[in-house]
């Protein structure tokens, strides 16, 4: 009984044995046959397509052309439809290439299209970008292909990926196409690619590009659309085309800043943030203080309004459409400094802020508590001089905060990244953040219409609008050929009864001071309500 048992279970292993070794046989013949086949195989590369880049309409930002290309596999039947469809000075390079007689491609006429059965003709029609300067600060340039700066930059893999066309021919041990069975696998006629798209309004960025390249030199221009804070325009001057960009490397003035990212000092916009303090801290709007046209501080040292004109009996309503000095000098020292300084922050200053990978604006610069112990310091703190620097992109955040009563959206420029198949995938943004009043934010929007209509901001009245805004005259410390350097602000929204744009406008040292920024505010301000539909 047990050399049965022992019989049965040896021819058993036998068999398993057997079994084994056929399947790794199996496996080993179509490993072989797999790498055949790829070994047999003659790879075509038609073209690579980068992905491109849209506005929040879905409009392309970068100019978009097509080409056809076509696979050619050469016969008598394709060379003579080929010669029917290429230019005349082309014609002797294409007859050489058929001489190869391996599959090559050539640009063909997109209005000469072969027979639809044609097995050795493949059509390819392609999305060929064309080089533009729209948004140049935004988009940022290539170079080889690859993205150096911008949104090219930040999405380089995403936009390169997935826009790759390839062709493959089968060929025989020797090399040689295989007749009848020329085509494997062929990508479509038609492709679509990842793209990236951004809250940019293509039709507010040409209007925005056009005033602001009218009236300034270097400076910047940011329009957001509220609530949400969406960049829908930003333009940074002098700006640059990327068809050639070694000019700019050396340029004096820099024209690949982005000067719409980086850090100014702020001068008068920060009283917003002053009184916004002083009427959360629970003081009346209707504090009255008497402006001298100066304020003497312990030292003796004084600290003047604006050419040294005294204002007289003023309210903080009048302090900010006047702009007057020293009634911010007295507020500082009536609340708590650290108050001031949070509510700043939460309102984004001195905080980075990321549009995308490796793309942010510089944070800028908000004095510490132990910087304001110093009087001076403090006093001038108050109206937005001293240390305080802030980027453009976040001026724009905080008129946004006063327009949007008193709720805070980080300004946003990317909407979204494409698929393969043009789906949206939608990037998540922080809610909105309550971080001043209702009713505080309500009596700065009063304020800056007084602003706009009878007080600093006059020059930059719309006529087709209402709108409310606030200037800045910013000293920056720095002399050239002995005369000061200060920037120039002018920030408002309009219209003032249902807000719908915020406007941000900087000017590198102009000449004229804020009426130049007046003057770019006031044309945006009537276009953009005049030619751009209401949502």
């Amino acid at each position: 009984m047990n050399k049965k048992i022992l019989l049965s279970f040896t021819v058993m292993m036998i068999c398993f044995a057997l079994l084994i070794t056929n399947l790794g046989t199996i496996a080993v013949k179509e490993e072989f046959y797999e790498t055949a086949i790829n070994q047999h195989t003659f790879n075509l590369k038609v073209a690579n397509v980068r992905g491109l880049i849209y506005d929040c309409r879905g409009v392309p930002l970068i100019g978009v052309k097509k080409k056809f290309l076509a696979a050619i596999v050469p016969s008598m039947e394709s060379f003579n439809i080929v010669m029917q469809m290429v230019p005349e000075n082309l014609k002797e390079k294409i007859s050489k290439k058929f001489k190869s007689r391996l599959p090559f491609i050539t640009e063909i006429c997109g209005s000469s299209t072969p027979p639809e059965k044609n097995e050795d003709i493949h059509i390819f029609e392609i999305p060929v970008r064309e080089r533009s300067s729209l948004a140049a600060h935004v988009i940022g340039y290539t170079v080889d292909y690859n993205g150096v700066s911008g949104i090219e930059k930040a999405y380089d893999d995403h936009l390169k990926s997935g826009g790759e066309i390839e062709i493959k021919y089968k060929v025989n041990a020797s090399g040689k196409l295989i007749s009848g069975a020329n085509c494997v696998d062929a990508s479509q006629p038609c492709i679509r690619t990842k793209g990236v798209m951004l809250e940019l309004d293509k039709r507010i960025q040409c209007i925005a590009e056009e005033v602001a390249g009218k009236h300034l030199i270097k400076g910047a221009v940011i329009v957001t659309e509220i609530p949400n804070c969406e960049i829908r325009a930003l333009i940074s001057l002098p700006t640059y085309s990327n068809q050639d960009i070694k000019p700019c490397l050396h340029d004096a003035n820099s024209p690949l800043m982005n000067r719409a990212f980086s850090s100014y000092n702020v001068g008068s916009i920060f009283k917003l943030v002053t009184g916004a303090a002083m009427l959360d801290s629970g003081f009346n709007k209707n504090l009255i203080h008497e402006c001298k046209g100066y304020e003497t501080l312990e030292d003796g040292k004084k600290i003047r309004c604006y050419g040294g004109v005294p204002h007289g009996k003023i309210d903080l309503s009048e302090a900010i459409y006047t702009s007057c000095n020293t009634y911010f000098i007295k507020i500082i020292k009536k609340i708590n400094v650290n108050f001031l300084i949070d509510m700043a922050k939460k309102i984004g200053f001195g905080t980075r802020i990321d549009f995308a990978p490796g793309m942010s604006c510089q944070p800028g610069n908000l004095p510490t508590p132990e910087e304001l112990e110093n009087e001076k310091n403090a006093a001038i703190f108050s109206f937005g001089q001293g240390s305080l620097m802030a980027a453009p992109v976040q001026i724009s955040g905080l008129i946004n905060t006063i327009a949007c009563n008193g709720a805070y959206s980080r300004p946003k420029l990317v909407k979204g990244l494409y698929d393969e198949s043009m789906i949206l995938h939608s990037i998540e943004s922080e809610m909105p953040r309550q971080v001043i009043s209702i009713n505080t934010s309500e009596i700065l929007k009063e304020s800056m219409k007084k602003a706009l209509e009878q007080g600093t901001g006059k020059h930059g009245r719309p006529k087709t609008c209402t709108a409310a805004a606030k200037t800045a005259t910013a000293e920056t410390g720095i002399f050239e050929n002995n005369k000061r350097v200060n920037q120039a602000w002018y920030a408002g929204f309009f219209p003032f009864e249902q807000p719908r744009y915020c406007l941000t406008i900087l000017a590198e040292n102009p000449e004229d001071g804020t009426k130049l920024c007046a003057e770019v505010f006031k044309e945006l301000a009537e276009r953009i309500f005049t030619e751009i539909p209401a949502k």
